[in-house]
Parts: structure tokens; C-alpha cells; sequence
């Protein structure tokens, strides 16, 4: 690891963002969505825009300041409502469906080793369940 400079872990990160799902190898919320924003095609309405909130104005979105995100980004309350349910599509934490999968194999797991372990035991004549 020592032998990788920053240039060739920016190209890794880049590398691994690029990965489905979109989003998950994402430095913050921020990050997480304007990698998912990039992913769609440039012909999606109000991309850029989407863009410019998600990179510069998130907090003004999180506190529903739509008077000043309307004057920043030049558009009316119409749009930023499209504007805004272009975000909603987004998913904040893309790694939850990796969770679910890797606590569901875990869990396979843990039971396959238990129930091997007791038939092992069993044999040996210790069945005790053992708690892992």
C-alpha cells in the first residue's frame, strides 16, 4: 500500500464509484447522489440543475429554503419541484442492499457452521450448541 501515490488511488476510487450500484463507493451524501446524477443520461430534464443542487446547495435543500435555491438556480417553483423529485429518485445509502446481502450470508453461514458443528459434536458424543 505504501507504494500507491494519490494519483493512482484517485484512479481506484474513480474506478470503484463507477460500479453498480451507483453511488456506493461515494465520499459523502453529496458525492453519493452526484454520482448517481452522472449515470443518468445528459438528455434527463433537469440534470444540471439537479447537479448544482446536489454539489453546491444540499443543506439549502435540506432546510426547504425554496426562495433562495429558486434565485440561486434561476428557475421557477415549478421547476425546482422537477428539480427536486429528480433527487427523490435517488437512493442516499446505496450500500443498504449490500448490507442486507451480507448479513443474510452471514447469517446462512452461521447457521450451516452451527448445525455442522452439532452433527460433529453429536458423533463425538458433545452436543452442545456452541454460541458463536
Amino acid at each position: 500500500m505504501e507504494d500507491l501515490d494519490f494519483d493512482e488511488v484517485n484512479a481506484i476510487l474513480h474506478r470503484v464509484q463507477n460500479f453498480d450500484p451507483s453511488g456506493v463507493a461515494a465520499l459523502d451524501l453529496s458525492d453519493c447522489l452526484r454520482l448517481q446524477l452522472q449515470q443518468l443520461p445528459e438528455t434527463t430534464p433537469y440534470r444540471e440543475e439537479a447537479l448544482i443542487v446536489v454539489t453546491q446547495h444540499l443543506k439549502l435543500l435540506a432546510t426547504h429554503e425554496q426562495d433562495k435555491l429558486v434565485r440561486r438556480l434561476g428557475v421557477t417553483e415549478w421547476q425546482l419541484d422537477e428539480i427536486v423529485a429528480l433527487i427523490r429518485t435517488l437512493d442516499p445509502s446505496p450500500e443498504r442492499r449490500f448490507r442486507t446481502l451480507i448479513q443474510n450470508t452471514l447469517s446462512r453461514c452461521l447457521c450451516e457452521q452451527t448445525k455442522w458443528q452439532m452433527a460433529s459434536e453429536s458423533e463425538s458424543g458433545h452436543c452442545a450448541k456452541t454460541a458463536h
